[in-house]
């Protein structure tokens, strides 16, 4: 098995996928277990992810792909879209958002309402942090996802190249919404095409700057 460092440095941002089908539920279901390893406030999840992987499925939001995406999702094997949950989301619907994640808790209905007590006050703090709140988890998530995947041997792509609102409108008039709740990112998912240029171009050459450029050690 290959280490950390191994992957980060393999992993790339495909450009196109070899259109092999959907991805196996098996495979799908490790990369989606290692996305709850990431951190998160209070071990409340402030996001969610729906799933495609039929060609029916993904197709429907090729109006709402931007940058070559609608290539990238038509090939991959799964199309994955990250949902925030913004504070409106925990206002209007907190004993849903709650009773989603806390049966799972080991918790006595004391702990629980210290838990609730304490997500609402983060979501209400004077300097607006609460904002950013569900694209922080959705970056976390999205990391530990394609970090799995590439472990598994699938290539993927992280998308912010969305028409985040019109997409975010489409699926609220499918009922996959609750009120509050957003499209932050889109991930492909899939085995990428090496004869195609694109990925031959990506995959051989990571550009980055030198850890003592970006990085200040203060003391």
């Amino acid at each position: 098995m290959k280490n950390l460092t191994d992957l980060m440095n393999e992993r790339f941002a495909a450009k196109a996928f070899l259109n092999e089908g959907p991805i196996n539920d098996d495979d799908l279901k490790l990369i989606l277990e290692a996305s709850n390893l990431a951190p998160t406030a209070f071990g409340i999840d402030q996001c969610r992810v729906l799933v495609y992987r039929t060609k029916k499925g993904k197709d429907q939001f090729n109006p709402y792909l931007k940058m070559g995406n609608e290539e990238r999702v038509s090939s991959s094997s799964a199309f994955i879209i990250y949902i925030g949950q913004t504070k409106e989301a925990l206002f209007a619907n907190d004993e849903e958002v709650l009773k989603r994640n806390t049966p799972y808790f080991d918790f006595t209905n004391e702990k629980l309402k210290i838990l609730h007590d304490a997500l609402v006050a983060s979501y209400e703090h004077p300097e607006g942090r609460a904002e950013f709140y569900d694209i922080i988890a959705v970056s976390n998530k999205s990391s530990y996802m394609t970090l799995k995947a590439k472990e598994l041997g699938y290539d993927s792509v992280i998308m912010t190249g969305l028409d985040q609102v019109g997409m975010t409108e489409y699926l609220k008039s499918k009922n996959l919404l609750i009120e509050g709740e957003r499209v932050i990112l889109g991930c492909a998912l899939g085995h990428a095409d090496m004869e195609n240029y694109k990925n031959v171009r990506q995959s051989s050459t990571k550009n980055r700057v030198p850890y003592d450029v970006f990085a200040t050690i203060v003391d």
